[in-house]
């Protein structure tokens, strides 16, 4: 059994959380790697983002999804352009919409204000 303090280092310890494996045979036996290529691969879209690492990769869908929807293609082919550069189908989607809600406010904010 390991020991992890949750406070800085220097801070007296009030309390120490006890970290333990807990087993599972048929978990072991039969299941994947939650850190595996597997589950990062077909299982991140689902869960939802859980790394650093998925974070970064979904900021940067979106920035470039925005950058071809301004650059004038519509969202379909936004879309499958992300999926070219081999982002997850997931994240694709979820990139073409955001962009596509994103630069439509734009336009609805110019038109709004004439000044702009």
């Amino acid at each position: 059994m390991s020991t992890v303090s949750l406070l800085p280092v220097g801070v007296p310890s009030v309390t120490i959380l006890p970290i333990r494996p807990w087993p599972d045979g048929v978990i072991d036996a039969l299941g994947e790697d939650p850190r595996s290529a597997y589950v990062e691969r077909f299982w991140l879209g689902i869960l939802g983002p859980q790394t650093p690492a998925h974070e970064q990769q979904r900021r940067r869908s979106r920035r470039l999804a925005l950058s071809l929807l301004e650059l004038g293609e519509d969202v379909e082919a936004t879309e499958q352009q992300l999926a070219r550069w081999r982002f997850h189908p997931s994240v694709c989607r979820e990139a073409a919409a955001w962009a596509a809600e994103r630069h439509q406010r734009s336009f609805d904010q110019t038109d709004a204000d004439p000044a702009a």
